[in-house]
């Protein structure tokens, strides 16, 4: 119980030191219990937050397991436990999308939707969302891949039925999709209107970090557009999420470096 409560967590956007503090204790229970497959996990999803709080700690270290990193786990048990190595995948999707690396998104996504499941879980959703995201990103960076929209495509028709049995999960994140998709499609004014929508719906059901994620990618489409003063004051929207959330090691990246964002830590 205590495991799938971190487990929501993370993706629900509870602040990230009073997590790191609730898997410290119970990556000790779990090891004094011997629960080895779901301490793996959680281990893997403390690497995850710690990451994004900057703290300078390696939760494999720390828990005396004998494994040194996340990718001698999967190694170990990809057919063994693959859904223990799909767990892991998200984690690492979930700093990756973060941080603004698309790439690594779609790759891990691959990766992650490879690996067949008895059943469908709260990560899968937010794999596909991600992924959607990243998907049109990149399609404006890059020349002559129309695969990458039609994926975002996708991606958006999923969330367009998905909110239906839940707004207060979907709303927020179908009108990021939407606000992306116009911005690909050169809809500026319509982009903007759901950026803004985006922003207020992840604000109205309390999801701080994905509104800074908002926030941050309405600061890159007003920059795209030369609107400098709108870019800077979105960012610092974004920034102001993000610390509420703890995430101080992603604010220490090189994009934020003309912000006080308040901390001194290491990059991510």
């Amino acid at each position: 119980g205590s495991t799938v409560s971190c487990m929501q967590n993370i993706v629900c956007g509870r602040e990230l030191f009073a997590m790191e503090k609730e898997m410290d204790a119970l990556a000790t229970q779990m090891a004094q219990m011997n629960q080895t497959y779901n301490l793996f996990g959680l281990i893997s999803m403390h690497k995850a937050v710690c990451t994004l709080t900057g703290t300078q700690k390696d939760p494999f270290r720390a828990s005396r397991i004998p494994m040194k990193d996340e990718d001698e786990v999967v190694s170990k048990f990809a057919s063994e436990r693959p859904s223990l190595v799909q767990l892991i995948y998200f984690h690492q999707i979930f700093v990756a999308i973060f941080c603004s690396k698309y790439e690594v998104v779609l790759k891990l996504s691959s990766e992650y939707q490879s690996i067949s499941q008895r059943k469908a879980t709260i990560h899968d959703i937010f794999v596909v969302f991600f992924q959607g995201l990243s998907s049109l990103r990149l399609y404006r960076l890059q020349q002559n891949t129309p695969e990458l929209y039609s994926m975002g495509m996708s991606v958006l028709r999923q969330f367009q039925s998905w909110v239906t049995h839940s707004e207060w999960n979907f709303e927020n994140k179908l009108l990021l999709l939407e606000a992306e998709v116009h911005f690909s499609k050169g809809e500026h004014d319509l982009a903007e209107e759901k950026y803004l929508a985006a922003i207020e719906s992840a604000r109205k059901h309390r999801f701080v970090h994905e509104e800074g994620l908002s926030n941050e990618l309405l600061s890159t489409f007003y920059k795209s557009r030369r609107e400098d003063k709108k870019g800077q004051e979105f960012m610092m929207n974004a920034i102001l999420c993000y610390r509420k959330w703890g995430a101080f090691g992603l604010l220490a990246q090189p994009r934020f470096q003309d912000f006080n964002v308040g901390k001194d830590v290491k990059p991510i």
